[in-house]
């Protein structure tokens, strides 16, 4: 496979991920896998999901994986694990859906232990702002900057399922499964948030986020808060969502993200707000 510049530079960083971990399978799990999806250069095994119809008619076949046409939910995830016979130890996943991913996270994680996951963060919100979709099977990304969730999000994932974060570019971040002993590196978000994003010096900023950069100059997250609501509510930027309504309802942030995550630990199959 060819792959550009900024992917290369992702695996590079995945298969030093790879030296850092005690490996037990070479079970792949590939969620949004596209037509090019990173594992297939790689000599394992396990399967590649995808919703698109066409990304999956383009996708190499291979020997060594599975492909899956399916749309991705928390109600139906596990089952498709299951249904393939993943060990709940497998070896890597990338979560890659621009939609609901934190929750299709959380739900594999409560049942399986990945030992490196690859997964996509919204890396326009800045930290620390506690930013998601919600857990909508519905939801579609009409590439707006309303996707997935923030990169201060992790910090629950990295306490309840003891994971450390082991790299970012942009917005591919690398978390590796901590031994039993090994603690969370969750004082590092902050860090690794500005010099893998904002001050990335072989990717900078693209252009495409010049609208949300003074959501970066806010001294407070109650600030960010605000000036996050006013520029999706009031700002007529197509960006912003605006056109799609039921997007400008569909995300938690900050305090409604506590309160919705915490019912939707109680009841991980469907939560009403």
């Amino acid at each position: 496979m060819k792959y550009s510049e900024y992917e290369q530079t992702c695996l590079n960083n995945l298969r030093l991920a790879e030296s850092k971990i005690k490996k037990t399978n070479n079970f792949i799990v590939d969620i949004g896998s596209s037509y090019n999806s990173w594992f297939l250069d790689f000599p394992y095994s396990g399967i590649l999901i995808e919703m698109e119809l066409e990304k999956i008619m383009k996708m190499p076949t291979t020997p060594f994986y599975k492909k899956i046409h399916k749309k991705v939910t928390t109600s139906n995830i596990c089952n498709i694990l299951k249904e393939n016979n993943t060990p709940k130890d497998f070896y890597m996943m990338n979560l890659d859906i621009d939609g609901i991913d934190l929750w299709i996270l959380h739900t594999v994680l409560a049942e399986y232990q990945p030992k490196i996951i690859i997964t996509e963060i919204n890396e326009k919100i800045p930290f620390p702002i506690k930013f998601s979709i919600k857990n909508d099977p519905n939801f579609y990304w009409n590439w707006c900057h309303l996707f997935g969730y923030s990169i201060a999000c992790l910090e629950d994932i990295m306490k309840m399922y003891n994971y450390s974060i082991d790299s970012l570019h942009m917005n591919n971040i690398v978390l590796i499964k901590n031994e039993k002993t090994d603690k969370p590196n969750i004082n590092e978000i902050g860090k690794i948030y500005i010099e893998g994003y904002l001050q990335n010096k072989i990717f900078p900023p693209p252009t495409y986020n010049d609208d949300v950069k003074n959501l970066h100059e806010c001294k407070t997250k109650e600030d960010v808060a605000i000036k996050w609501r006013e520029y999706f509510l009031n700002n007529p930027n197509p960006n912003n969502g605006k056109d799609q309504s039921e997007n400008i309802d569909n995300y938690v942030i900050n305090d409604e993200y506590e309160k919705y995550l915490e019912k939707f630990l109680k009841n991980r199959e469907s939560v009403i707000i």
